[in-house]
C-alpha cells in the first residue's frame, strides 16, 4: 500500500518506489500518539490530505500530469439534484430545503455553501438540528420533516452522486404517533356553516369520498361518469404515483358535484377552481379560522387540518359497521394497518360479547351481591349486648355509616378472629336512612330495668370462656 503508518511515528507515511519512504506530516489517530483525541470525521479528512500529498509527489518524481483536483459539491447542488431527479420530492421538500440552504452555519457560511461532505458530519447535523429546534418553537414531528429532508439528501449524494463514502443516519425524534383527528356530525354541520361556499362543498365532497387533498383538487370532469355514478383520479395526481383510482360517488357526493356544476367555467377543466383557476391548496386560513370559531382549531391537544375530513369519513364508515377491506377500498390505502387504526370505532361482533362472557360465566358478578336500595345506607346491627358494634379489636375497622353500597361496606371491614369468641364482630344489614321516631326502642333513654339487665350482661362476658383456657385468657387471639 502506498500510504502504511510506522509505530514510532503519529503520522501517515507514503511508499514510493524502492527507495523513498517518507512522513506525510499528517496524523493518523492512533491510540499511543497525541492525536488520538481526534474524532472520526478528522481523521477522514486526514487520511484524505494524506493520500492527495502522496499522489502530488508521485507525479512530481515521475514527471507525470496530475489530475485537475476535484471540485467539491456544494449542499445547494447536491439539493438541486435530488429535487430534480426524485419523483416524490414535494412542494414542503422544496420549503425545507430553501430553509437549509439559507440558513447560516454555526460559525461559518450559509448551509447551502458548504461542501456537501462538511454538512454530512455528525457535529454539523446535531448543530443543524438544533437550529430547527430553536426555530418558532417547532414541534418534533416539524424537525423531523426538516432533517428526513436532509437525510434524503445527503444519501442522494452518497448513492447516485458518489460524493460521500458511505451513507448518512441522520437522528430523528420519531415522537409517538397521534389518533386520527376527526369531527363528530354535530361539529362537522357546525363547521360547514363556519366555511365559505366553495370550501363548504369541498368539504363535504372530502368526506363522502375519503380522497385526500391533492387528489380531490386534481379532479376534473372528463373523469366523471355520470352514468355509473363513478369517477378516477389519473396515476400522476395518486400518492406515490402507483395507479389511477377509481371511486364510487354516493348522494352527498353527487349533489356537491351538482352544485359545483352551476360554478363551472369553460375554460377551466377542474372541478374545484377559483375564478378560473385551479385552488391548489384548501388548507387555508380561511378554513382554520372556521375551525377556530367553532372551537376545533385544537381539539384534545391535537391540531385540525384538512386531512382529519378524510379521518372523519373513515370514522363514520367504520362506526356505521363497515368492514376494513371496504373502508380500504374506499380510501385507497394499500396497507391494511392504516385503516385498522379505525376499528376501535366500530361495533364490537357479537361473537367477542360472547367470549367476553364466557371468561367468568357470571361468577365474577355474585361475588358483589345485591346493590342497595337508593337513598339507604349501611350500618351495624344491634349486637345481643344491646350495644352498638361492641368493643373493637387492635386492628379492625368498624363499618362506615356513609358507605351508602352494601358490598363496598362490607368490603371496609374486616372480620376479628374467629378464636376471639369475646367479641362479635357486627353484622350488617340494609336500613332506611331515616332519623329514629319518639317510640324507637333503641334510641330510647334507659330505664332502670334495661340498666340492670346491661350490667348482667357485661358481668357475664367478663367471664372466661373455657373454649379459650388453653390461649391463656390473651387479649389477643394468635388465630
Amino acid at each position: 500500500m502506498p500510504l502504511y503508518v510506522r509505530t514510532d511515528s503519529p503520522f501517515w507515511w507514503l511508499r514510493l518506489g524502492d527507495s523513498v519512504r517518507e512522513s506525510t506530516k499528517f496524523p493518523h489517530g492512533g491510540r499511543a500518539t497525541p492525536h488520538a483525541a481526534l474524532d472520526a470525521d478528522a481523521l477522514r479528512y486526514e487520511a484524505a490530505r494524506a493520500h492527495d500529498y502522496h499522489e502530488a509527489l508521485r507525479a512530481e518524481r515521475l514527471g507525470l500530469t496530475p489530475e485537475p483536483a476535484r471540485v467539491a459539491v456544494s449542499f445547494r447542488e447536491a439539493a438541486a439534484d435530488w429535487l430534480g431527479s426524485d419523483a416524490r420530492a414535494k412542494s414542503r421538500d422544496r420549503l425545507s430545503i430553501a430553509w437549509l440552504i439559507d440558513k447560516p452555519a454555526p460559525g461559518g457560511p450559509q448551509i447551502g455553501a458548504l461542501p456537501v461532505t462538511e454538512v454530512a458530519a455528525h457535529e454539523v447535523i446535531k448543530q443543524i438540528r438544533a437550529l430547527s429546534d430553536a426555530h418558532q418553537g417547532r414541534a418534533q414531528r416539524t424537525t423531523d420533516r426538516y432533517m428526513g429532508t436532509l437525510s434524503a439528501v445527503l444519501n442522494h449524494a452518497h448513492a447516485v452522486m458518489g460524493e460521500l463514502p458511505q451513507p448518512v443516519t441522520v437522528p430523528l425524534y420519531n415522537p409517538p404517533q397521534e389518533e386520527p383527528a376527526y369531527y363528530t356530525p354535530e361539529q362537522f354541520a357546525a363547521l360547514c356553516e363556519e366555511l365559505p361556499a366553495h370550501l363548504r362543498l369541498a368539504a363535504v365532497f372530502a368526506v363522502a369520498t375519503l380522497l385526500r387533498m391533492s387528489a380531490m383538487l386534481s379532479l376534473t370532469w372528463d373523469a366523471i361518469d355520470w352514468a355509473n355514478r363513478v369517477a378516477f383520479i389519473r396515476r400522476a395526481n395518486q400518492k406515490g404515483k402507483r395507479s389511477s383510482f377509481k371511486f364510487p360517488l354516493n348522494s352527498a357526493a353527487l349533489a356537491a358535484l351538482e352544485r359545483l356544476k352551476l360554478r363551472r367555467v369553460p375554460r377551466c377543466p377542474y372541478v374545484f377552481h377559483w375564478e378560473g383557476k385551479r385552488v391548489k391548496d384548501c388548507n387555508t386560513q380561511s378554513f382554520q379560522n372556521a375551525l377556530a370559531r367553532v372551537g376545533l382549531g385544537k381539539l384534545h391537544g391535537t391540531k385540525h387540518n384538512w386531512h382529519s375530513l378524510r379521518h372523519t369519513g373513515a370514522t363514520w364508515a367504520r362506526q356505521a359497521g363497515r368492514q376494513d377491506g371496504e373502508i380500504q377500498d374506499l380510501g385507497g390505502w394499500l396497507d391494511s394497518r392504516m385503516v385498522r387504526r379505525y376499528g376501535h370505532h366500530g361495533p364490537v361482533p357479537r361473537h367477542i360479547h360472547e367470549a367476553s362472557e364466557a371468561l367468568t360465566g357470571g361468577s365474577l358478578a355474585r361475588l358483589l351481591g345485591d346493590p342497595g336500595e337508593p337513598g339507604e345506607v349501611i350500618r351495624p346491627d344491634r349486637g345481643p349486648s344491646g350495644v352498638d358494634g361492641g368493643n373493637g379489636a387492635a386492628g379492625d375497622r368498624t363499618p362506615d355509616l356513609l358507605i351508602a353500597n352494601q358490598v363496598l361496606s362490607q368490603l371496609s371491614y374486616r372480620p376479628a378472629n374467629p378464636c376471639n369468641t369475646r367479641r362479635r364482630p357486627p353484622s350488617l344489614a340494609v336500613v332506611p336512612a331515616q332519623k329514629p321516631h319518639v317510640g324507637d326502642p333503641d334510641h330510647a333513654p334507659h330505664t332502670a330495668e334495661t340498666s340492670s339487665r346491661l350490667n348482667d350482661l357485661r358481668e357475664r362476658n367478663q367471664q372466661p370462656n373455657p373454649a379459650l383456657r388453653r390461649y391463656g385468657h390473651r387479649k389477643k387471639s394468635t388465630g
